[in-house]
């Protein structure tokens, strides 16, 4: 008995066809992050039968994961597996069409270029937790002539934009990225399962246009406000700017910099993590957004926080944007939690 083309729905679709899905087959895509984005984007372009996926990621997971990264369960949970290697694990099983690859790391500028240079994607999918990763992926794109998908969902409101070689990029329509503490994070404010699904679609959607060259593909700024039910697109094709330091005059800040600098106290079993630039926190508020996550004692200079999912550890938050973490030397850990709790 001869055995169904599994892609066959695919190819009876008008703008891919049996000469997209052989550009589909070709692919190598990176996805910088394994959690709530990346996992959803990750199996879509599993079951589409991308050549290959290469994922990256420095967390493992955590039953707070579980109810909007969906390749995760309770199993990797309990054990606080990889989400590189619980992802591939998943995906493997989904798919045996498809090559992956995992790097269980903390994407930085020490790393990203000679990882670039060791995986050659043809597309990068944004699936990070903060800004200054995605500026920085933004950089390595240009850099490098690579088309990138963004992606951010917090609460109930989403955003999707597509970057390609030769048109506007991230820092033509957002020519910096925002101040530390400025933004709640899915940890401070929640997030909504479904919203994760619909950005996540349309990042896949964005890509399958970039790889069928269809003039669609990056065109639009498009912003959910999934409990209304509102989508609003913003026209980004001709937003390039003269003056913009990253496409235009290919001065890469963020690549040239380093992210936020880490450093352990000595004899202290505590990591201080600063940020990448000046920095004021706003105390006040960061102290109302964590209240419910564990205890808070702020004053006007400092915010001691104990996070109440783990008690062996411990922060002091400084108006400065800087961060001490006391219970533990790891310094991926260290950045972890404060992207988690700052949202940068």
């Amino acid at each position: 008995m001869k055995t169904p083309d599994r892609y066959h729905r695919q190819t009876l679709l008008a703008p891919i066809g049996v000469e997209g899905q052989k550009k589909i087959r070709a692919a190598k895509i990176m996805i910088v992050g394994a959690g709530a984005l990346g996992s959803c984007s990750s199996e879509l372009l599993t079951r589409m039968g991308v050549r290959s996926i290469t994922l990256i990621d420095r967390d493992v997971v955590d039953f707070t994961n579980l109810h909007r990264q969906m390749l995760y369960d309770e199993i990797d949970a309990q054990q606080q597996t990889s989400k590189v290697e619980a992802a591939i694990a998943r995906l493997s099983q989904i798919n045996s069409d498809v090559e992956f690859v995992g790097f269980a790391i903390d994407l930085d500028t020490t790393n990203i270029e000679g990882l670039f240079n060791d995986v050659h994607p043809d597309l990068v999918i944004d699936g990070t937790d903060n800004a200054e990763t995605r500026y920085l992926l933004n950089d390595v794109c240009v850099k490098r002539q690579l088309p990138w998908v963004m992606g951010a969902a917090v609460g109930v409101e989403g955003r999707v934009a597509a970057f390609v070689p030769g048109g506007p990029c991230l820092r033509c329509v957002f020519p910096k990225p925002p101040d530390v503490g400025e933004l709640p994070s899915c940890d401070t404010i929640g997030v909504m399962p479904s919203l994760v699904t619909l950005v996540a679609s349309m990042q896949v959607t964005e890509a399958l246009r970039i790889l069928m060259k269809d003039d669609s593909a990056a065109r639009d700024l498009t912003t959910i406000e999934l409990w209304t039910n509102r989508i609003r697109t913003i026209d980004i094709k001709n937003a390039k700017r003269d003056d913009c330091p990253c496409c235009v005059k290919r001065s890469f800040d963020f690549l040239n910099n380093h992210a936020h600098s880490t450093a352990k106290l000595c004899g202290r079993n505590a990591v201080q993590v600063r940020p990448a630039r000046p920095a004021r926190l706003n105390l006040e508020d960061l102290s109302n957004r964590l209240r419910g996550l564990g205890a808070v004692d702020a004053t006007s200079l400092m915010l001691k926080f104990s996070p109440d999912d783990r008690p062996d550890l411990s922060a002091c938050l400084f108006n400065d944007g800087r961060m001490i973490l006391f219970g533990s030397e790891d310094r991926t850990l260290a950045r972890t939690l404060y992207a988690k709790y700052v949202g940068v």
